[in-house]
């Protein structure tokens, strides 16, 4: 199952970064503008070489670009720190994993310790965000197997500087040994089983808290907005809100706090709308390329359990929706356990042969 994800927008299904970042490279000549001595010029040439082949930045640009992103961020929002009371106070979806891996890792003073400690909650929310729709699935369908696998498949999207560390390896190696034991007992997650991050998610799900920094986000969207219709790079009656991600454009939507124009308002709902109508379309293709006939129902499940409550009220999904996917599947599957037991008993070549 596949269900589009929107960069860093939200309802994600699959993914998208990573939540595991340690180690790293070092990014002192490029902090300082110093030059290298002559044995790291013949890595850098060849270095060159390889980036040409596969259009890759080296690791030490990554962190330039980073910095300067980061840089814009925080003027754009006119905060000093990306945390508020310990909390994630800024949108960083537009850096990618590489850059957030490169802000976590680099200690060498470019980052400061509040920036570092966000990249890293911005890396866990993607790694939330990615495994939240296949653990209501699994909930649901009581097979862990999605589960797992959306995790592994998530490691394995990470960049060539995460997985050389011990610890994606660590995780890789644990989530094989789960995988492997699902094929027994599909019924709940593995117990026992070293580094297997799917178990410290699961354990840390049950102490979170949704709405974290919502407060100190909508102050930072009103001076977004504000600063981008006084650059004349959006209009006051039809903003553009398309490069905020879910979680934004709902705080916009649901405007709880009153700092939002009624047009403001309309466009994000408008704007939520379009990404949810977007998801649930691309999950009935999805379907229908897929052999599974309980896949739209659990594509909706996995959808809706992506979102958080704030981004399904704004969406309008109702819980009559997770209801009615959940009914559709255990119906489907009630069907076809039926059958199946009527083709084995009748000895039959079976009801779906061709």
């Amino acid at each position: 199952m596949h269900i589009t994800s929107y960069g860093s927008k939200g309802f994600y299904g699959t993914p998208a970064s990573q939540a595991y970042a340690s180690g790293g490279a070092s990014a002192q000549a490029t902090k300082t503008g110093g030059q290298r001595d002559a044995g790291a010029a013949t890595v850098v040439s060849l270095s060159d070489a390889a980036r040409a082949a596969t259009a890759e930045p080296d690791f030490a640009a990554v962190i330039v670009t980073a910095r300067e992103t980061l840089n814009r961020l925080l003027a754009e929002t006119d905060r000093a720190s990306p945390l508020e009371g310990g909390a994630l106070a800024l949108d960083m979806g537009s850096l990618t994993q590489r850059e957030l891996h490169a802000i976590a890792v680099t200690a060498d003073g470019l980052f400061t310790g509040e920036e570092r400690k966000a990249a890293q909650l911005e890396m866990d929310r993607r790694f939330d965000l990615a495994l939240s729709g296949p653990a209501a699935v699994s909930e649901l369908t009581g097979d862990y197997r999605a589960l797992y696998k959306a995790a592994a498949t998530y490691l394995d999207g990470l960049s060539a500087e995460q997985k050389a560390k011990p610890a994606w390896q660590a995780a890789r190696t644990a989530l094989d040994k789960a995988l492997a034991a699902l094929d027994g007992d599909r019924a709940s997650p593995p117990k026992g089983i070293a580094n297997d991050p799917v178990a410290s998610w699961l354990a840390a799900r049950k102490d979170k808290k949704e709405g974290d920094g919502d407060a100190a986000l909508a102050g930072n969207l009103r001076t977004i907005l504000d600063k981008r219709y006084d650059a004349g790079e959006t209009q006051r009656r039809k903003p553009d809100l398309s490069q905020f991600n879910s979680r934004a454009v709902s705080t916009v939507a649901l405007n709880r706090d009153g700092l939002f124009s009624a047009d403001e308002v309309g466009a994000a709902k408008a704007e939520i709308r379009a990404r949810a109508n977007a998801a649930l379309s691309e999950g009935y293709k999805d379907a229908g390329r897929s052999s599974d006939p309980t896949a739209f129902a659990r594509n909706i499940m996995a959808i809706y359990s992506a979102m958080s409550a704030d981004e399904r009220q704004a969406a309008g999904f109702s819980d009559a929706l997770l209801d009615t996917a959940v009914s559709s599947y255990q119906s489907t599957m009630r069907l076809m356990d039926m059958m199946a037991t009527s083709m084995n008993a009748g000895g039959a070549a079976g009801w779906f042969a061709r």
